[in-house]
This record gives C-alpha cells, sequence and structure tokens, in this order.
C-alpha cells in the first residue's frame, strides 16, 4: 500500500495522499471511525504522513465541522456515492472562493500545510467505497483535468486492491469483521505460495499461533480451508 500511495504521489505531484474506507449505514463500535455525512462514515485510514500531533489535529477539525458543516467539498462527494469518481476543488469551490472556504483558512492551510485536493472514490458496492484524498501545498497550485484524467485511471484499474482493503475492514461480503493487524498480515499471505511453516516464519511465530490466526481468517470469512478464501475473495 506504502508504494501505490508513494506512486499516487509521484504522478500527481501531491504533498500527500491519503487513503479512507467509507462505509454507509454502519457505525462501527469496535475501531477508529468518523462521520462523513449522509450515513456514512469512515471507519478507517492510511496516511502515512500523519503529524506527530494528530489527535489535537482532529479535534480541532471536529470542532470546526460543528460549527461550519462537513464542507460542500465532502457533502457532494458523499452525494455522487455510487459511481467511481473524482472531485477537483474548482467543481465546488470557485478560484475566487478557495481562500474564504473555512477548511482551507482555518484547518487545511495552517494545520495540515494544504490548500488544494481532490476527493476520489472507487465504489465497491452500494454500501462501501474507497477513497483517496490527494493534496497538494499552498505553492503547488491547484490540480487540473489532466490530473482528474490520471486519479480516474489509477483507482478504476485497482480493483483488487480496493477490494482486499475493504474486505480486510470486514466491510463488503464474504468477511464478517474487520481483521486485526496480524490476520491483516496472514490473510496477504494466504494468498501467496507460501506453507503454513513458512507463513509462521514470515509473521516470527511459532507453527501453532500462525495457525491459530489462519483458522481466525477463515471463521471471518466464514470458509474451511485456503482455497475456498481464495475463490471467495477473487
Amino acid at each position: 500500500m506504502k508504494e501505490y500511495i508513494e506512486k499516487m504521489m509521484t504522478l500527481l505531484k501531491a504533498k500527500n495522499v491519503t487513503w479512507l474506507a467509507a462505509t454507509s449505514g454502519q457505525t462501527p463500535s469496535d475501531v477508529y471511525f468518523t462521520k462523513i455525512f449522509d450515513g456514512w462514515w469512515c471507519p478507517d485510514l492510511i496516511d502515512f504522513n500523519l503529524p506527530d500531533n494528530i489527535k489535537e489535529v482532529q479535534a480541532v477539525f471536529f470542532e470546526l465541522a460543528k460549527v461550519h458543516g462537513p464542507g460542500i467539498d465532502t457533502v457532494t462527494m458523499t452525494q455522487n456515492a455510487g459511481k467511481t469518481r473524482v472531485q477537483l476543488r474548482q467543481d465546488v469551490i470557485p478560484d475566487d472562493e478557495i481562500d474564504d472556504f473555512w477548511k482551507t483558512r482555518e484547518f487545511n492551510v495552517p494545520l495540515l500545510g494544504i490548500k488544494e485536493r481532490i476527493h476520489s472514490a472507487y465504489t465497491v458496492t452500494d454500501r462501501a467505497e474507497s477513497y483517496f484524498l490527494i493534496d497538494r501545498a499552498p505553492d503547488q497550485g491547484p490540480f487540473d483535468e489532466h490530473d482528474r484524467l490520471l486519479t480516474y485511471l489509477a483507482i478504476s484499474g485497482s480493483y483488487g486492491l480496493h477490494h482486499r482493503l475493504l474486505l480486510e475492514r470486514g466491510l463488503v461480503a464474504p468477511a464478517t469483521s474487520a481483521l486485526s493487524p496480524r490476520e491483516k498480515e496472514t490473510f496477504t499471505l494466504l494468498f501467496t505460495e507460501l506453507s503454513q511453516k513458512e507463513i509462521a516464519v514470515e509473521l516470527g511465530v511459532s507453527n501453532s499461533t500462525a495457525s491459530q490466526y489462519i483458522n481466525s481468517v477463515y471463521r471471518k470469512f466464514n470458509v474451511r480451508g485456503r482455497n475456498a478464501l481464495i475463490s471467495c475473495c477473487a
């Protein structure tokens, strides 16, 4: 995943790229989640450049969102859920209004050091989407139609990645619940040619512990073996 994000950053000349899992109609209580808008939630994210004071930064955003609402950029993305899409900032906020937009003025520039953002989403099911937020610093200039096309091609050609990320988090069938960090590692290794003993070595655990992880993955996918897991997740 890190390699994929780094390639997107290079391709789009971005300061940062963040991945979000988005789900509708669920409010998981056992994992991190944030309300997005209109019944959509974020149960997990991947960001390799999070600030050290991320909890304080998030607290500031939540307080600002209480005052201003989620923002027209977020609202428009969720209202268009159900299709793979790429939204440029200028689709919803004109150039002459960007500096006065509350996220720009009070959050993005002063706290994140970004000004321009692409919102993109790959629709896996009508209740689960894979989001990428692609950011540029104030001195990098806005994204354009060429960047929109590159983003669309990148996300639309990566079904396997989106599907696996949401499977690991229990957001699409046949997964019944989110995998733990160790189970995620095991899940990935089960799709290789490694034997159980070799998986144990890769994980740095005993063979019996690896067996426990493997069986736990099978239970969460309601399957009885490796072939069935691979078949149902294809």
